[in-house]
Order: structure tokens, then C-alpha cells, then sequence
């Protein structure tokens, strides 16, 4: 996931994005989404931007583990009511290149979110 600060080129970022990850990322992760955003109102200090960018990062991140499977001592546990066409997979990757590395750390920073009910 890439963080634009140039809306007006965030389809030519994440196409560009898909075609480096395709071939220097090939055997690490061989298929998954690509993709990336930006701020819709954006603030004009950069610093607030990339400050709002980080937190709606860090919310997506936190969606994304209320779907992925858990591990739990040494059993692998399937979120509730999720339906799954595959078997266990708790890996979640997170993966940042020159520019939004510090997106990794925001992501490493999520705790994942209680399971409600």
C-alpha cells in the first residue's frame, strides 16, 4: 500500500508500484494486492498531511487484522464470522519501498483489534 501525497498521479504510482513489486518481490510474494491512497482533503502543512495519512494507514492495517487468521499459543484461529475458501493463513505482509517505509512502522505498530461480541 503507497501513500500519495499527488492525487492527480496515483494510478501512475500504483501501476509503477505493481510493475517493481512484480519483479523484485516475485518469490517473496508471489500474489496479493497492491495498491495505494491518498488524502482526499489533505492539509497543506506537510507535516499534518503525512500525520492524517499515517492514522487512516494504521485503521486500514487494523480492518485488515480483524481478517486475517490469528495464532493464539500454537493453534492458527480463523476470525469470527469470516468465511474462508482456503486453509490457515496468519501471515499478514506489510511490505514499503523508498518513500513510505515508514508506513511499515505504522503497520508494526497496530495492535490487533478486539474481537467484539
Amino acid at each position: 500500500m503507497r501513500w500519495s501525497d499527488r492525487r492527480a498521479d496515483l494510478r501512475t504510482e500504483i501501476l509503477s508500484l505493481w510493475k517493481t513489486q512484480r519483479v523484485k518481490n516475485g518469490l517473496i510474494v508471489p500474489v496479493g494486492a497492491k495498491g495505494g491512497f491518498a488524502l482526499k482533503r489533505a492539509p497543506a502543512d506537510g507535516r499534518a498531511a503525512r500525520a492524517e495519512a499515517d492514522r487512516l494507514y494504521a485503521r486500514f492495517v487494523a480492518a485488515l487484522l480483524r481478517l486475517t487468521d490469528d495464532v493464539r499459543g500454537d493453534r492458527v484461529v480463523a476470525p469470527e464470522r469470516v468465511v474462508r475458501h482456503d486453509g490457515d493463513d496468519p501471515y499478514l505482509v506489510v511490505a514499503a519501498d523508498k518513500g513510505t517505509a515508514h508506513l511499515s512502522d505504522v503497520a508494526n505498530g497496530v495492535r490487533r483489534p478486539p474481537a467484539s461480541g
